[in-house]
């Protein structure tokens, strides 16, 4: 995978040349409650010819145990998810999600469409909500460290 790397400037290639050593560290680290996310590192990509948006890259071990808390997270809630929804579910995609508001316009009695573009939306302090704090009281001890300290802004660079 050639991906930009995090703050620790690591890339997947750094990471997996001492595969299992680097893991099983990272493993020892969860067990123990000691594993800290690193800030994420924070660039501006282009939008388009004028403005530039944030994006924020986290380091290697955190992509791994973002991934692994989302599959968790995944296996206890999915199930709960209503059938509209599509944002970021395992097996659904936007061209899914679009598929059903044609569907939805074309067939079905519409009285409103409205279209918005809310600055910020998806930054990471605006993701987290009293919805997902009783999320994560199920889940248990890791939710701070897995989930809340990563929502974190990221530093910039």
């Amino acid at each position: 995978k050639d991906k930009a790397c995090g703050i620790d400037g690591k890339s997947w290639q750094d990471y997996g040349e001492d595969l299992d050593e680097n893991l099983d560290a990272l493993v020892d680290r969860l067990k123990a409650k000691k594993y800290k996310p690193l800030p994420a590192k924070r660039v501006y990509i282009p939008k388009n010819d004028k403005e530039t948006r944030p994006l924020g890259l986290p380091a290697i071990e955190d992509k791994i145990v973002q991934k692994g808390t989302a599959r968790i997270l995944e296996a206890i809630y999915e199930a709960d998810f209503m059938d509209c929804s599509y944002g970021f579910r395992p097996k659904r995609s936007c061209h899914q999600a679009l598929k059903a508001v044609n569907d939805t316009i074309m067939f079905k009695p519409v009285n409103h469409v409205i279209e918005a573009d809310i600055k910020g939306f998806l930054d990471p302090s605006s993701y987290y909500t009293p919805f997902h704090e009783d999320c994560l009281k199920s889940v248990g001890w890791s939710s701070n460290t897995l989930i809340r300290k990563p929502l974190r802004l990221p530093r910039q660079i």
